[in-house]
C-alpha cells in the first residue's frame, strides 16, 4: 500500500496508475490526512455483463472467436448535417442561373 500527496499524484499519475494496475493500493492525502484510496475495480459476479465477459473468454478459449484488442472504436460519430434533396439544390441552382 503505497501513500502519496495530492500534488505528487497529480505530477506523476501515470506512475501512480501503473501501480494500481499491477495490484498495488494508493491511499491519496492532503495534509497528512487520507481522502481516497485508489485501486482496481472487483468484478461484480453477479452483473450480467460480466456473465457476458465470462462468455466471451470461454469462447475465445475454444476458438470460436478473437477477443478486441483496443477498447474504443476508431470510427468517427456520424454528423447531423441538413441534407438537401436533388431537387432542391438543382432548383435553387436554376433559379441562380436564370438571370444570366
Amino acid at each position: 500500500m503505497k501513500s502519496v500527496g495530492v500534488k505528487s499524484l497529480k505530477d506523476n499519475l501515470s506512475s501512480y496508475l501503473r501501480l494500481v494496475k499491477d495490484g498495488e493500493v494508493v491511499l491519496v492525502t492532503d495534509h497528512n490526512e487520507v481522502i481516497a484510496e485508489i485501486k482496481k475495480p472487483v468484478a461484480d459476479l453477479n452483473s450480467n455483463d460480466s456473465k457476458f465477459n465470462q462468455f466471451l473468454l470461454e469462447q475465445a478459449s475454444l476458438g470460436r472467436l478473437t477477443l478486441a484488442k483496443r477498447n474504443k472504436s476508431s470510427l468517427k460519430k456520424p454528423t447531423n448535417k441538413i441534407r438537401v434533396k436533388q431537387s432542391d439544390w438543382k432548383k435553387i441552382y436554376e433559379e441562380t442561373r436564370a438571370d444570366r
